[in-house]
């Protein structure tokens, strides 16, 4: 058992070697890595001191549209050095919450071999896609991650204090404030404190409550109206069962539902009525919050991944809480290895799921070596080939394209997140009269279309999304096509 336990903990270094590997070129790659780009012009915004949440920014022009609550946004812009360097600033944070979070794997086992048992978590646990190429993203989930888990761990004592309380209602505050979807963590410890203690769970919702009502309150007021719609309304976005399947489909690796077994299993032995007379019974009920933190992740997760335009980064929490319930389950019964069955079985396993998952499974970071879309060589090309239209300097560029574009060649282009304006259009959860009266102004200087894109036949009844290209195609005529299709307005094309 001595020898596959350090074999275990080799293969664990293995993976952490290789992590610490991607982490690093992704730090330091010169643009967007995928998906980076909205989050990164909402911070430069905030940065400049525009209200990001404001209907002035979203529903105008820059028509910048951020989804998520302030606080990751706060901190990466307000380090010094930012406006040089934001990407490499968004991702330090970013790389700095996750190796946090890590740390309680180890922090958070009692036993004396915290150290071993700790690294076999965290060596599977970034074996998964999502930790993998999240570690150092210009996101938040990273920093919502530590403080979710730094409020369950504050209440994991045997004999609560009013102290504790307040610590898990204010850490789980700064998880909702990084990113609002971690609602798993408190309500884990709501249901928790019912169970052990009601007078505490009422100070733990009380404070939660108050913290949170305060703080939209105030955030509401200062942009007008627009911090509630931005975090409440412009997520909510339709339900697929195709978008769902895929999302659970890029998770289909042999380490993935060894760890769904194994933590399920984990949960029921913590969970099931006490047998005293098979040693069973755990004296400490901290394991249960574990367990119900593995409920309410999976719960959470199950309920939105199939929302149009999820990813597997929702897959971040629900997987850290697996981990974590089978190493709080190894721990309460670390005297019974040599007796327990399963935790021979388990120490048999852990080495072939890391073996095969590196040797078998390709879940390194695709975007990285995907040729000819998030290189720099492309985005200096699309660079010169605006430059060649001989457009203004600055330009106002309207962005029809991808997200990803949105800063990596060089300029601010209006609209931060074309996918999710077609959206928010078409479901009419926001009008698109301002940007059809920006666009019939002339405001733009240059519209970026999908190469290819030409006037069609329009329907009797378009959709909102068709009325903008209508729009930009009764106004605007194609200057050049080369990577995209670049329109500029038709009174500056007869100009000689």
């Amino acid at each position: 058992m001595a020898t596959i336990r350090k074999i275990t903990i080799v293969l664990a270094l293995i993976s952490i070697g290789r992590f610490i590997l991607v982490s690093v070129l992704q730090v330091i790659y010169p643009v967007d890595l995928l998906f980076e780009s909205p989050n990164w012009n909402t911070a430069l915004l905030l940065h400049k001191g525009v209200n990001i949440y404001s209907p002035q920014t979203y529903d105008a022009p820059p028509f910048n549209l951020n989804l998520y609550t302030p606080l990751y946004f706060a901190i990466v812009s307000s380090i010094p050095g930012f406006s040089n360097a934001p990407l490499l600033t968004g991702r330090i944070v970013s790389l700095f919450f996750t190796a946090c979070a890590l740390a309680l794997l180890i922090l958070t086992v009692k036993s004396k071999e915290r150290i071993q048992i700790g690294l076999i978590g965290i060596g599977w646990l970034l074996l998964f896609q999502p930790f993998l190429i999240n570690g150092a993203f210009f996101r938040m989930e990273s920093m919502a991650l530590f403080f979710s888990a730094c409020a369950v761990a504050s209440i994991r004592r045997n004999h609560l204090r009013a102290g504790d309380v307040a610590l898990a209602a204010l850490f789980s505050f700064l998880g909702v404030m990084s990113k609002q979807s971690y609602i798993a963590a408190p309500l884990a410890c709501l249901i928790y404190l019912l169970w052990r203690n009601p007078t505490q769970a009422f100070r733990f919702a009380t404070l939660f409550c108050l913290l949170l009502g305060i703080s939209s309150y105030w955030l509401d007021q200062w942009s007008g109206g627009g911090f509630l719609w931005s975090i409440l309304v412009a997520p909510r976005n339709p339900l697929s069962v195709d978008w769902f399947v895929a999302n659970m489909e890029s998770m289909r690796t042999p380490s993935f539902f060894a760890l769904l077994v194994l933590s399920s299993g984990a949960c029921y032995l913590i969970m099931k009525p006490p047998v005293r007379e098979r040693g069973e019974h755990l004296e400490a009920s901290w394991p249960q919050l574990n367990a119900i933190y593995f409920f309410t992740s999976w719960g959470w997760l199950l309920a939105s991944i199939g929302k149009v335009g999820a990813n597997p980064n929702y897959f971040i929490e629900p997987l850290f809480a697996s981990v974590w319930l089978l190493l709080t389950w190894i721990e309460c019964n670390a005297e019974s290895w040599s007796r327990e069955r399963i935790c021979r079985y388990a120490l048999i396993i852990l080495p072939v799921v890391f073996a095969w998952d590196a040797i078998a499974t390709r879940n390194e970071p695709y975007y990285l070596f995907q040729p000819g879309l998030q290189q720099p060589d492309r985005f200096q090309k699309i660079k010169n080939e605006i430059e060649n239209l001989k457009i203004p300097s600055s330009p106002k560029i309207l962005n029809l394209v991808e997200f990803r574009h949105s800063l990596s060649v060089g300029w601010d282009l209006y609209l931060n997140d074309p996918f999710l304006y077609s959206i928010l259009w078409n479901t009419r959860a926001l009008s698109n009269q301002s940007i059809l009266q920006t666009i019939d102004q002339g405001y733009f200087d240059l519209v970026v279309l999908q190469k290819g894109a030409r006037p069609r036949y329009i329907p009797p009844h378009p959709t909102p999304f068709q009325q903008v290209f209508q729009k930009i195609f009764d106004r605007y005529d194609l200057k050049a096509e080369y990577t995209f299709a670049y329109y500029i307005p038709r009174d500056r094309l007869k100009q000689p």
